[in-house]
């Protein structure tokens, strides 16, 4: 007795339309997010570009002046429904009219108790942020496109203690969700890092600190902004180099020097550059009306290395930071002493070794022009 076949094209047919239709869907969802993300980007966009956007932010920088030392109060602290709180009003609502439709009282009593749990949270809410002091402690040295966090010291003027606070820096123009830094109890003092994104090497002006709670129900957000005025130096990302000639070239005999800079005898007056230890500035020269001056001192350590900017490889000039950075991070886990010369340098360059050392060629590397 024969079977009847299943006919097999048709059954490929059908498998191929599938697939079809599901790469079809997978694409329409992936203009969709695409398009909500544009649309999203399009509608910032045009708030920052309107007038009232503009006049808004004004208002509230005159309100929050930038300062490394806040104490927040009734001038910048400012209190709305929080998203929790537009479904709260909305019940208030819902309640009011079936009670006043039905005429019962126990539905009317229900909203005028859930109103008077909504008007005590707007003062609890408000208390929570109201007479925090907010310090800036650190600002880090950090390298380009990379997550850093800021050091940032609080505590309650008021004496008493302020619950569930949230702090994140506002970078609206990022595409990386910001971090949200969450502190269950400020009581006396605390210390808490806020995490921030860089973005270009350079000086980089903190954007502005959000200080929110919701305590105790959730219905009502007390904030407030607090723009610093210390700012964050960035330094070019790290780029390996793997060109054996180029470190031969950097080692050689010509570019080897035998001293670098120490704690014994002196050697010469320098300019000072930013970040240098005050200790060492020649105060006598100041007193005098010249420039201010660092005083340099050297002893014998031996061979060292010299970093040049026309050593590099690469072609593009930030390109050549960026090498010229991994060296500077790879000598200074070695304890190597080295020295960095840059192309707007005026003064000789420097030999050292140790953090501070590395921190200050760091710093020169984030302050140098761009071409």
């Amino acid at each position: 007795m024969l079977m009847a076949q299943p006919k097999r094209p048709l059954q490929q047919k059908s498998c191929n339309k599938l697939r079809q239709i599901n790469k079809s869907a997978v694409n329409y969802m992936n203009n969709l997010s695409k398009d909500a993300v544009l649309k999203k980007h399009l509608i910032k966009n045009w708030l920052q570009n309107t007038s009232i956007y503009t006049h808004i932010e004004r208002f509230i920088q005159i309100r929050s002046p930038r300062c490394d030392d806040v104490t927040l109060g009734i001038k910048n602290v400012y209190v709305f429904l929080d998203k929790n709180g537009i479904l709260f009003v909305l019940l208030l609502l819902l309640t009011f009219v079936l009670g006043v439709n039905y005429s019962n009282n126990l539905v009317l009593g229900l909203c005028f108790y859930l109103s008077a749990i909504w008007f005590v949270s707007i003062f609890y809410t408000f208390v929570q942020v109201s007479d925090l002091h907010i310090k800036l402690m650190e600002v880090p040295l950090s390298p380009s496109n990379q997550k850093s966090y800021v050091l940032v010291e609080l505590s309650s003027k008021s004496g008493k203690p302020s619950q569930q606070i949230t702090l994140y820096f506002d970078q609206a123009d990022d595409d990386k969700k910001a971090e949200i830094t969450h502190i269950a109890l400020v009581d006396k003092v605390v210390l808490c890092q806020v995490a921030i994104n860089t973005k270009k090497r350079g000086k980089m002006i903190l954007p502005r600190l959000i200080v929110k709670s919701t305590y105790p129900f959730g219905v009502i957000q007390a904030w407030s902004y607090v723009y610093f005025a210390a700012p964050m130096y960035v330094y070019p990302e790290p780029i390996s180099i793997n060109d054996e000639e180029i470190y031969q070239k950097i080692k050689s005999d010509d570019n080897a020097q035998n001293y670098t800079l120490g704690q014994e005898d002196f050697s010469h007056l320098q300019e000072y550059i930013l970040g240098e230890n005050l200790s060492r500035v020649s105060w006598v020269h100041l007193a005098r009306g010249q420039e201010m001056l660092t005083k340099k001192f050297s002893e014998q350590m031996g061979t060292s290395w010299q970093l040049n900017y026309t050593d590099m490889p690469a072609k593009d000039h930030e390109t050549k930071l960026s090498q010229l950075c991994f060296l500077v991070d790879k000598l200074s886990q070695t304890q190597t002493p080295f020295s960095l010369v840059l192309p707007s340098q005026t003064q000789p360059s420097q030999i050292g070794v140790g953090d501070a050392f590395v921190r200050q060629s760091l710093l020169r590397l984030a302050l140098e022009p761009k071409v």
